[in-house]
């Protein structure tokens, strides 16, 4: 049985239309690098660039106020919070620099050594994954529920639960007129059987 709590995802890719979405399910207690992958593996990418996992924190903070606390006496303070804090969470190995970014305050850990249940929690915290700091592809992804599920098999996690059928034509060749150089991407649609035996098993 699935012994720790079931995180929900909603993933979209950004900036292209027809929307490209993925739901997949995952336990909390699997790495951020991992679930990075799991994404990866998901848009069919070849996990030949650098990716990153950024958390919105005062974001996902405030919408957790507006949410749940509507009338709550102090949140005109929580949404004119003027240091917005973000976590970002890369592999760390020989080749690793420091991410800055003079624009906002950005915190990096270790991927390899934070589970997902420490860098989300709620429904509806916010989490954007990057991929190819050159070409810059982003994914955005909501937490949708945590949930429970005692009679299932925790090896069938990670597992697709829905996706954007889309046929390979219609996003094979994708170019995004404001980029520098006109490089053509491809993006398919993935199966659920080949979700599991993609990922690194050791991350």
């Amino acid at each position: 049985m699935a012994s720790h709590p079931i995180y929900q995802f909603y993933a979209e890719l950004d900036e292209l239309e027809p929307k490209i979405w993925r739901r997949f399910q995952v336990s909390d207690d699997v790495t951020v690098a991992r679930l990075g992958y799991i994404i990866q593996v998901l848009y069919e990418m070849t996990a030949s660039h650098l990716m990153a996992i950024e958390v919105p924190q005062s974001e996902n903070f405030r919408n957790y106020i507006r949410i749940n606390h509507p009338d709550d006496l102090h949140k005109h303070m929580l949404y004119d919070l003027k240091d917005e804090v973000t976590m970002r969470y890369e592999i760390f190995d020989e080749d690793f620099e420091p991410f800055s970014d003079p624009h906002r305050i950005v915190r990096t850990e270790d991927a390899t050594q934070t589970r997902i249940r420490r860098a989300v929690y709620l429904p509806n915290d916010k989490l954007n994954f990057n991929y190819d700091f050159g070409d810059d592809w982003w994914v955005s992804l909501t937490l949708e529920k945590v949930f429970e599920d005692k009679e299932l098999d925790g090896r069938e996690l990670p597992r697709v639960r829905a996706l954007a059928l889309l046929r390979i034509a219609a996003v094979s060749a994708v170019w995004r007129p404001w980029q520098r150089r006109s490089k053509r991407k491809k993006v398919r649609n993935t199966s659920n059987s080949a979700l599991g035996s993609a990922l690194p098993i050791s991350i």
